[in-house]
């Protein structure tokens, strides 16, 4: 065979010569090595020099009896053969597995001769295993966290069962405190003390709020598991603003604080669970009245803004920082004026404030511009 090695393809050649993982030699069609590659000594068995006449079978014995499939090559029968993972056993001593691929040096005129590629399959068959203990630990991590997940799934069930449990045994007493205190408050004579009178609005007004964040606890528990429903339909803002107001009105006097409304004179129909928005503002009312101090005010506003009813909830409480404000929505956050004071909360009013609001495809935002005091604006689409 006439060999030239500008016949050689630049790519192969670069790809086998820059690698010494991966050799060549060409062969005579007598199984004569001609010429290798400068690492291809790596590869064999003994040292030889080019142009010698080792035999293939003589730089690899585990070929012998391949003659057959060799001869088929030559005579153009088959494209190319592979023979994977073949045990040879190097110039350096150690067994190694080596991957051959041969096919014709010429595929027109296959008889002329053969090309030889020669890989060293040991870092494959590393990275094989590598790979296959990569799986088996992906597995147990998988089967782990499946079974983390089954056991988070009973944890839920359980919290939901004992909250529900929990709630209704709560509300049996809660419900007997509030109808008795309603029928005294109702009951008592025209000449009664009023200070009877502020202390039975109060304990009214308490049990109303307890009961409310009974309701949040169940929210939130129906929230977790995608369960939240909402009723929406028409309903006046400023009359369930004016119901608020006056259901906490006896709380804000007696922590002496001002509650102001400015409501337009028309009615601002939204479209909207009314429950669910009586809800909205008894935490935002709760809050207000939880951080205004005594002797401060608190303002509802609300208006018509395109398409959208707007209400607004302002306090003059301490004022918030940039990163309170950030964090004003989420789930167990108390911003520093309620730790440092004895306004205490479990993080769950405007939470849920929030999560009830984007459920009604409105919008909620928090605003601390000033000396002191927050505002929180929320935004409802108006009913058609």
């Amino acid at each position: 065979m006439k060999f030239d090695k500008a016949n050689l393809d630049a790519k192969i050649a670069q790809e086998i010569c820059g690698s010494f993982n991966i050799a060549y030699a060409f062969l005579s069609p007598e199984m004569q090595i001609i010429h290798t590659s400068e690492n291809f000594n790596h590869f064999t068995t003994t040292s030889w020099l080019e142009n010698s006449d080792c035999l293939l079978f003589e730089a690899f014995p585990k070929l012998v009896g391949k003659e057959g499939s060799l001869g088929a090559l030559l005579a153009g029968e088959i494209p190319i053969l592979r023979l994977d993972y073949i045990e040879h056993i190097g110039p350096d001593g150690p067994k190694r597995p080596l991957n051959f691929t041969i096919l014709p040096y010429d595929k027109r005129q296959p008889e002329e001769g053969l090309l030889l590629l020669v890989e060293d399959a040991a870092a494959a068959s590393q990275l094989e295993e590598r790979l296959a203990q990569t799986q088996s630990e992906l597995d147990q991590a998988k089967e782990r966290l499946t079974q983390a997940e089954e056991a988070l799934q009973k944890l839920v069930q359980i919290k939901s069962l004992i909250l529900s449990t929990a709630a209704h045994d709560m509300r049996t007493p809660l419900n007997a405190i509030l109808g008795y205190s309603e029928w005294i408050y109702g009951d008592l004579p025209q000449d009664s003390a009023s200070e009877n009178r502020e202390l039975l609005s109060i304990i009214i007004s308490q049990a109303q709020l307890l009961d409310h964040l009974i309701t949040d606890l169940l929210d939130l528990d129906q929230i977790e598991k995608g369960k939240l429903r909402l009723t929406p339909r028409p309903c006046d803002v400023n009359k369930i603003i004016q119901h608020v107001s006056e259901s906490v009105r006896a709380m804000v006097d007696f922590q002496d604080q001002a509650l102001t409304l400015s409501l337009p004179e028309y009615p601002l129909v939204i479209q909207a669970d009314p429950d669910r928005l009586t809800q909205i503002l008894y935490n935002l009312l709760g809050n207000a009245i939880k951080y205004t101090p005594e002797g401060g005010h608190i303002q509802i506003r609300a208006w018509r803004e395109g398409e959208d009813g707007a209400f607004c909830v302002q306090d003059d409480g301490a004022k918030m920082s940039p990163a309170e404000q950030a964090q004003f929505f989420q789930l167990n956050y108390n911003i520093a004026g309620a730790r440092r004071s004895l306004a205490r909360g479990a993080g769950l009013g405007m939470y849920l404030v929030k999560t009830l609001v984007e459920a009604h495809k409105g919008s909620i935002e928090v605003a601390s511009q000033h000396a002191q005091g927050v505002a929180i604006t929320i935004r409802l689409p108006l009913a058609h």
